[in-house]
């Protein structure tokens, strides 16, 4: 029998857990495996992604177009983490004739012959699901104690540990202010930029209407309008003017203007989650949509945090169904 070697490693948790493997690391392993056991390579398949929370569709489509292989993975959350997938994917292996191997400990097992092999392989699997569960727990109380610990906008630490005022993150929402009210004095405007930015090989601020497709400079002294949030975040990314960690986004300008200071750690959380490379995919939840609860259905109530979007693999989620922004309790009907 040949070999398909399949090395996966997820966008966040197996580029930061020293303890897994590069895919570079996995195929080595793999190799120098099949060559202690005189087994040949019929192809390679490199994954990046989840394998709790993804399909893993090009893994299913290449043993589901071939027969009598041994799919050799380095250890068993390389395979998956998700039980649905590892019961599809088992069902292919059986119905193929395909063998699955674990390199780290050294066996392979028949899918065909074997009637237990399912058995065998499963706690494997379960292990490794209660693993990416854990991490997506321990994710989200990581940030949820730097939401907890991070200072309001506008405050900031002194040198003797106690808590003032941040006086550019105070002008900063004093600009923001001017910006979105029409009136506003715009030398008034120009003067903050310059203190709070980077004004320099940058065009100075104006206002520039569009006629006939031919732009001309508006010489006022006050706006004549109010800024939208979407003029107001590009003036501010421009300017280069600070706001932490991060570049500004409308929903961080909306806070200020709304003074909704929760508002920014959310929207910082979210970031964060982009730059280590989680895929949150995060959806609006439609308000006012209520349930019906079924009395012959079985109901599994389980609770969603949409940093982790963790989901138990036992119940059917409705097509269409949109998940809530923020963490909460969820029913959701058993699969039959």
């Amino acid at each position: 029998m040949s070999v398909i070697l399949y090395a996966r490693v997820s966008k966040f948790t197996d580029t930061e857990n020293k303890f897994c493997l590069s895919l570079d690391s996995q195929e080595h392993e793999i190799i120098n495996f099949m060559r202690l056991r005189n087994l040949n390579l019929f192809k390679i398949l490199k994954d990046i992604g989840s394998a709790f929370s993804k399909p893993q569709t090009d893994f299913k489509n290449l043993i589901k177009s071939c027969k009598n292989k041994i799919i050799l993975v380095y250890e068993p959350s390389r395979l998956t983490r998700n039980l649905e997938n590892f019961d599809e994917i088992f069902k292919i292996c059986k119905k193929n004739k395909h063998s699955i191997g674990f390199v780290n400990i050294g066996v392979i097992y028949d899918c065909y012959n074997d009637q237990d092999s399912y058995y065998k392989i499963l706690p494997f699997i379960v292990k490794a699901r209660q693993e990416s569960i854990d991490l997506g727990d321990k994710i989200s109380r990581s940030l949820r104690l730097k939401k907890l610990n991070e200072l309001e906008w506008g405050k900031m630490k002194n040198k003797n540990g106690s808590i003032g005022n941040n006086i550019m993150e105070i002008n900063t929402s004093k600009l923001i202010h001017l910006l979105n009210t029409p009136g506003s004095n715009i030398n008034e405007i120009k003067s903050l930029i310059t203190i709070l930015g980077n004004t320099e090989g940058k065009e100075e601020f104006q206002i520039i209407e569009i006629e006939n497709g031919i732009e001309y400079t508006m010489n006022l002294e006050n706006l004549p309008y109010s800024m939208c949030i979407k003029n107001i975040r590009d003036t501010l990314n421009v300017y280069e003017i600070p706001r932490r960690k991060y570049k500004w986004s409308n929903n961080h300008v909306k806070s200020i203007l709304e003074n909704k200071n929760s508002f920014v750690y959310e929207d910082a959380l979210c970031e964060e989650f982009e730059f280590i490379g989680v895929n949150r995919n995060i959806q609006k939840v439609e308000e006012n949509k209520e349930v019906e609860m079924n009395s012959e259905v079985n109901w599994i109530s389980f609770w969603y945090d949409p940093v982790t979007r963790l989901i138990p693999p036992n119940v059917q989620i409705p097509p269409g169904m949109i998940f809530p922004t923020q963490a909460t309790l969820i029913y959701l009907p058993a699969k039959n």
